[in-house]
């Protein structure tokens, strides 16, 4: 049985819990939020139009699948994140993680689309994909865990959550939104400034949204950290992957046994089998005697 989902404490765990490790989630995230940053910079200089924002908006999911994979395995399974200063891993869990993602936001994005003709289509839509979206919030952590994308289950299992995972989400967004906020408005008005380079951008500008850039990447890890509670609330706890045996350098495993070997040395299951064995070989009577 699920238990309930503790909105504050959940939302002060996820804080806590990134800056438990704020190293690391620099070290896997700086590499592939700086490649979004990059692409996004170009697409709005270089491109723009809705190609340029769909291009943006398809890197911006592969960086938040190379980030969040690897934290929900650490958060939800003790499995030891990469420790590569440039991480760009990009495998089948992480391609699972970014078509969800994308598949988020390009939802969102349609329904906008869709209700920008009405104000009040708008606003129903816009309630009817919140409340969607928050019941789906475990499929998230479920997809870094290998298991199958099934919305339908997943909805059904957050069944009178709704409440508590989205006051969870309004406790963390509010830091996030004035921090994000005072950043935002500090790098529009440094990139338009003449003094530091005019509307082209100058070296305040870029600094100020490289650090938006991180806000972001944090933003995503207090959401992994909050996930992963959400789901052991809901779900139950995983069992911590084991850790392989480890002599130096070398991991112990055992070797295989050849066919012959098997056959020998395999103890048998059989009591009586084994209990004749062993009178065999204790039994000096049973031994074939030399010839004289």
């Amino acid at each position: 049985m699920s238990e309930k989902v503790e909105a504050f404490g959940t939302a002060k765990g996820a804080y806590a819990k990134t800056f438990e490790n704020f190293v690391l989630i620099a070290r896997i995230g700086w590499a592939p939020f700086g490649m979004a940053f990059v692409v996004m910079l170009l697409m709005a200089t270089m491109l723009g139009g809705w190609i340029g924002l769909l291009i943006t908006y398809i890197a911006s999911a592969v960086a938040a699948a190379m980030v969040t994979v690897p934290l929900y395995r650490l958060y939800l399974l003790g499995e030891s994140a990469h420790n590569d200063v440039l991480h760009m891993v990009f495998d089948e869990r992480e391609r699972r993680m970014a078509m969800v993602i994308a598949v988020f936001v390009l939802t969102q994005i349609a329904i906008s689309w869709v209700g920008g003709t009405s104000t009040l289509l708008s606003l129903l839509l816009a309630l009817a994909m919140l409340f969607v979206s928050v019941r789906l919030v475990p499929i998230f952590p479920a997809t870094a865990l290998d298991e199958p994308i099934d919305p339908r289950a997943v909805f059904a299992k957050t069944k009178g959550h709704f409440g508590s995972i989205f006051l969870t989400y309004v406790l963390i967004g509010i830091p996030l939104v004035i921090v994000g906020s005072i950043l935002a408005t500090i790098g529009v008005t440094a990139m338009f400034t003449p003094a530091a380079g005019g509307p082209t951008g100058g070296p305040g500008g870029i600094l100020a949204l490289a650090i938006f850039a991180a806000l972001i990447l944090y933003g995503f890890a207090i959401g992994v950290a909050a996930n992963s509670k959400i789901y052991t609330a809901i779900y139950g706890e995983i069992p911590a992957a084991p850790e392989p045996e480890i002599s130096g350098a070398i991991i112990m495993t055992k070797p295989a046994a050849a066919d012959g070997e098997a056959a020998t040395s395999a103890p048998s299951s059989d009591p009586a089998t084994a209990s004749q064995s062993s009178s065999a070989s204790t039994n000096p009577g049973d031994s074939k005697k030399p010839e004289t």
